[in-house]
Parts: structure tokens; sequence; C-alpha cells
């Protein structure tokens, strides 16, 4: 396999938005590898997903961790790969980056699956033999230092359908199932023990029965405070999130927001803001991104974000993102006249000082399938292109 480890040279000038993107130099450039279908980005750190990767076999998968160098070059640093690889694991489906810390997902989405799901964490190993070298280059290496798996196994579903690291924890959530009614969904945190050694701590469910919302099929952590969706998929009536908050030691259910109104939920926490993607709400489905805001102890809806030009069935909030007065999200911006839509697009809004959220950038590269992931982290954002179609790509792009 060729390591393609530079930046391409080209570098794609987007006159809708004023922006320039950049796309990172694949690790593999197979059809159908769905590399970008999952990214996480962390400071000068990217980690990209590839489930449809031949690591070991069909759809084995893998991740990939880019770094930015000096010179502002992304550098491929780490091929990340399950150390009990098999195929048509999917290894790469969810991925989160933090600091030293990557955690993959390995997950295939039926309670029945003949092998358990399971969450691979990853850890820098720094070298520190380059002090006095005088080349002063580095020998870090990525090492995986756990494999985690359900830790309250039974009838809540497929474990690891979700995954976040942040502030020395990983929360990682189990799907449920509304076909049914039988399983509900659950979150499980994992600490590190005394020794290092990465453990279960707390388990929560959701506060009531499947048919009304099942958790797991979307979460975010940010230190003591955790999020997670409440779905009803394809029933009519509109699904949940829920936040959870650690206090003394134990986590609590501190509020409910109903009425989201989306299959899957995509959600993102930052600190005391959260963002929630509704790609069905309207009468036309143009959907909406919706940003809410802890204030005096209660979650407030703080702004209702849709694109300058709305269209029907636009799939507005498919994918979200925020950090700080920053938000970035997922849809489609082109129909012409068309019966379907044929390119989706990055809208980025900044909070003004008056407080007023406003879109002020359009990441585009032309793509139906741009915006299969999204990360956003200060004024960089990080946006996947997957599909069965071709191979996958990443793209970096400012926001501004």
């Amino acid at each position: 396999m060729k390591q393609l480890v530079s930046l391409l040279a080209a570098v794609l000038l987007v006159t809708q938005s004023q922006a320039q993107i950049s796309r990172l130099s694949a690790a593999d450039t197979t059809t159908g590898n769905f590399f970008g279908g999952s990214v996480a980005l962390d400071g000068n750190q990217i980690l990209v997903g590839s489930t449809g990767f031949d690591a070991c076999g069909a759809s084995s998968g893998a991740a990939f961790l880019y770094e930015l160098d000096a010179i502002g070059n992304w550098k491929l640093a780490a091929d990340l790969r399950a150390g009990d690889c098999e195929p048509e694991e999917y290894f790469g489906r969810a991925v989160s980056l933090e600091g030293d810390v990557a955690v993959v997902t390995s997950f295939v989405p039926t309670p029945f699956a003949a092998r358990s799901n399971a969450v691979y964490v990853f850890e820098r190993q720094r070298d520190l033999s380059w002090f006095g070298n005088s080349s002063g280059r580095r020998g870090d290496t990525w090492k995986q230092t756990a494999r985690l798996t359900d830790p309250v196994p039974g009838d809540d579903g497929p474990f690891a359908a979700s995954v976040s690291v942040n502030g020395g924890r990983i929360l990682v959530t189990s799907a449920g199932d509304t076909a049914s009614g039988r399983f509900g969904g659950t979150a499980s945190v994992f600490v590190k023990n005394r020794v290092g050694r990465w453990v279960p701590g707390a388990s929560f469910k959701p506060p009531h029965d499947a048919r009304f919302g099942v958790f797991g099929t979307s979460s975010d952590l940010d230190g003591s405070r955790a999020v997670i969706s409440g779905s009803t998929y394809g029933l009519s009536s509109p699904g949940s999130a829920h936040i959870f908050e650690e206090r003394d030691g134990s986590w609590e259910l501190t509020a409910r927001i109903d009425g989201v109104d989306d299959y899957f939920i995509p959600l993102d926490l930052d600190a005391d803001r959260l963002i929630v993607g509704e790609t069905r709400e309207g009468q036309d489905h143009t959907g909406r991104a919706v940003i809410y805001e802890l204030r005096e102890g209660a979650w407030k809806r703080a702004a209702d974000l849709k694109p300058d030009s709305p269209y029907p069935s636009g799939g507005f909030g498919s994918a979200v993102a925020i950090s700080g007065d920053v938000a970035a999200v997922v849809g489609f911006d082109e129909q012409l006249k068309l019966e379907f839509n044929i390119d989706r697009v990055v809208f980025v809004f900044h909070r003004g000082e008056d407080g007023v959220w406003r879109q002020t950038q359009v990441i585009d590269v032309g793509e139906v399938y741009f915006g299969a992931s999204l990360a956003l982290d200060g004024h960089r954002a990080v946006v996947g292109k997957a599909s069965e179609d071709a191979p996958g790509d990443v793209y970096v792009a400012g926001v501004r």
C-alpha cells in the first residue's frame, strides 16, 4: 500500500465562500473505502475513519491520524488498526480524539452480531530520545492500550454506536431499536483506574420506555457533561436529547430537550452550548439546526439556524458542529429545478457581538457526498466525503 503522507499540492479555491480548502492525501484510494466516513479534530490533529479499508480482509477497516507540521502541511502520523482485526468489523465507524488519546469503534448495527462490537483505545507513546538529537526529530508512536466492550450486555442494543473522549473519560453508547421496543439503548462512561487501565465507570439508561425514543444513535461528552440522543427513528413523533451531568461521582439527568425532528439526531456539545440537527423540520422538510445555551441553570433555546437560501427536503442539519461562537451545518445548496439535490455543502454561522447567529460562509467542493462527516475546532473545520461509488476524501477549511 502506498503511504501518501503529504498534502496535495493543489489547493481548491472556493469562490462562493471565499475560503481556501485543502484536501488530505488519502492513505487509501480504493473505491468504496469510506475514508472520511467519520472524522475528529483536536487542535493540530485529525483522525479519519475508513470502514471500507481492507486491513485484514473486506471492510475490516482502519483509522488514520494526521498532524500539522511546522510548515503547515498535514502529514500522516499513524495508521491505526484493531489488534484483533477481522473482516467485516467496520473498524472506524465512529472516531474521537483528544490530545494523546484516540478512540475508534468497531460497529455492526445489529444486537445479534456474531462478535461483540468494541471501542479501541490508542495512546501516544512519547519518544523522548530526540532531546539532544541534532535533527530534533521525534519518533512518537501510537499503541492500542485497550479494547472496551459492553459493561452491561443484555437488552440494550448494539454497543459502540457512538463514542466521545474528553477530560480523561470515554463515553460510549449502545443504539436502541424502536421496531421491537425491546432495545432501549444505554450509555457507559469509561475511566482510567490507578494503574492506568481503562475500566467501566457509570452506566445510565433512558428514563422512559423505548417506544418514546431510544438512546444512543448519537452522543457527545464535554467535561462532566454528556448529551445523548433519544430517537424515534421512522415513527411520526419527534425524538429528544438528554443532558446528564456528573455530580459527586454519579451522573444525573439534568435536562431533556423534546420535539427534535430528525431520524438520527446529530448533535454536538461545547461547554454551555449544544447544537442539534433536525432535517425533517418544517412542512417542506427544509431542516434546521437549533442552538441551546445553559443560562441560569436551565438550557434555553438561543438560535434557530437555517441557510440563507433554504430548499425543500434540503437535508439541512444532517451533520452539525459547534465551537465557541462558530457553528457549522451540513445541507444541500442547489437543486437547479431538478427533482433531486445535487450539491451538499457546509454552512458556517457566527455569533455576533449582539448575540445573533448569522450565516457567514459556505464551504463547497461541488460534491453530493460532501458532508458525510463534520468536525469543528476553533476556526478550522474538517469535512469528510464518503460513498460506495468512489474513494473517500477529507477536506480541511478555515472558517470565518
